[in-house]
């Protein structure tokens, strides 16, 4: 059965509010009736067994049990990854959820086939934000990836604030790997910039650079960007043990 995060507080009497959309989720999708059973997650990652209930016209969560097992925690890395092909955006949302990261930047580059912001609706965000959403019911994760809207590589490295420390170039003309030792530290946030097929501009090689991001490799292998950058958070993950 999916899992359902509990957003807000969970009172004394362990009852929890659900959203509209987990409520139509819980009742008509599952059909899981008042008085029914469902598991819920919350925001520190722990686990619950609770009851559908109605009390006065309202539907809530009430916690009947906490169910052992480990907490589950977020892998704290911001991707920044240049606009693709929708459906191969839709992949990458759908597996950087799973793997627990907290952001993701949408970017346009001098070499981005997909360049025209404007005709990316909210309609498109927002369903980036669904696909994300429901992927945490299935894969058990108490929170979503904040996805930015598109913007360009200039607006965004002004507007960074990650600690330099953590900040990584996936740059295929190098061959420094991402576990080498001195390369590698364990920092308290990670932010991989990774960018379209044929790389950036020398330009934008160099404002990356100044930006503090320190260049590194996935191996010989050539890569889509959406496996690169899922093979990057994975490693990350496991070098974290998170």
């Amino acid at each position: 059965m999916p899992i359902f995060s509990i957003k807000g507080p969970v009172n004394q009497e362990g009852r929890f509010a659900l959203s509209q959309e987990d409520v139509h989720h819980l009742s008509t999708v599952l059909r899981v009736p008042f008085g029914g059973r469902f598991k819920a997650i919350d925001l520190e990652g722990k686990k619950y067994l609770a009851y559908f209930i109605e009390e006065k016209g309202q539907s809530f969560g009430q916690v009947w049990e906490n169910l052992e097992g480990r907490v589950v925690s977020r892998l704290p890395l911001h991707l920044a990854v240049s606009l693709i092909r929708w459906s191969r955006l839709e992949f990458l949302i759908e597996k950087a959820t799973e793997l627990g990261v907290m952001e993701i930047s949408l970017l346009t580059t001098t070499y981005t086939k997909h360049q025209d912001i404007q005709k990316i609706s909210i309609n498109k965000i927002n369903r980036l934000n669904k696909i994300s959403k429901e992927t945490l019911k299935q894969c058990e994760r108490p929170l979503a990836p904040t996805i930015h809207p598109p913007q360009t590589l200039k607006l965004w490295l002004q507007g960074l604030k990650s600690p330099p420390q953590g900040r990584l170039h996936f740059d295929e003309k190098i061959t420094e790997p991402l576990l080498s030792p001195k390369l590698f530290e364990k920092e308290t946030y990670y932010t991989f910039i990774l960018g379209p097929e044929g790389g950036f501009h020398e330009e934008e090689r160099q404002a990356i650079q100044e930006a503090k991001f320190r260049p590194f490799s996935l191996g010989g292998a050539l890569l889509r960007m959406e496996t690169a950058a899922l093979y990057g958070a994975s490693l990350l993950k496991g070098s974290l043990g998170i």
